[in-house]
């Protein structure tokens, strides 16, 4: 079964290489079916990918990079009265597989990973699962190419 919702790719865009999460997030809108900005570069700078991480949130954060924290995308989702559309924003070591597996029972599911799709964060980079079967999961990766969507077996 594909997904039933447009794919949105941060390659080729004003934030090609910190665009993950405005990409994912867009996905999430049109999947939820909610009017999103008119542009990818409108979207970012609603989402603050521009602001150092270090101005939005103080001197902890100087270490991070510009992009789309979980903090970020949820604000927005608040700010606007978004509702019922599922992001993983706990911190890694809180994101079990038996939470994952509840959440997956609505998708789309946005949810960072770090250096593989079976290593969750709150940052990293950002994946839209399309699709959770018992033993497997199915996603989009916004750097990849449209219509390209990766599986991976659950541990």
């Amino acid at each position: 079964m594909e997904p039933r919702f447009e794919f949105v790719s941060q390659r080729h865009t004003a934030y090609s290489e910190i665009g993950c999460g405005v990409a994912a997030t867009l996905m999430l809108l049109n999947a939820a079916k909610y009017s999103t900005p008119r542009s990818f570069k409108q979207m970012g700078k609603l989402l603050r990918v521009d602001v150092p991480p270090k101005k939005k949130w103080g001197p902890k954060f100087g270490e991070y990079g510009n992009g789309a924290y979980a903090r970020d995308i949820t604000t927005y989702f608040s700010d606007n009265a978004i509702s019922h559309i599922s992001i993983a924003d706990e911190a890694k070591s809180d994101l079990s597989w038996k939470l994952l597996k509840i959440l997956l029972s609505n998708p789309p599911l946005m949810v960072g990973m770090k250096n593989n799709p079976t290593a969750w964060s709150e940052g990293g980079h950002w994946i839209v699962i399309v699709q959770g079967a018992p033993n497997s999961l199915r996603y989009y990766d916004p750097y990849q190419k449209k219509g390209e969507v990766f599986e991976f077996e659950l541990p």
